[in-house]
């Protein structure tokens, strides 16, 4: 696991924690917390997603220049399911 995608984990895992927080709070629109919480938290989580597929391209570069044409195939198929799945 790369640097990138420890990035990516720990920039969604505190934006989905900053959701959640608003999402217990309960407050609704004129609150600040409301407003800058989830904004900040949809935030992180687009940066996370960002940066994973930054580290799924270094991985894929990675796999091409070994020439292990089975890892460059399974994240391909990763890619295609993710996409699939994210689009449906």
């Amino acid at each position: 696991m790369n640097r990138l995608i420890k990035i990516a984990i720990w920039l969604g895992l505190v934006g989905l924690g900053l959701l959640l927080l608003v999402i217990a709070s309960g407050v609704a629109h004129p609150n600040p917390l409301f407003n800058y919480g989830s904004v900040i938290g949809l935030l992180l989580l687009v940066f996370s997603i960002f940066f994973f597929v930054i580290g799924w391209m270094f991985d894929m570069k990675c796999e091409v220049k070994r020439k292990n044409w089975i890892g460059v195939a399974i994240l391909l198929i990763a890619a295609v399911l993710f996409l699939y799945s994210f689009l449906n």
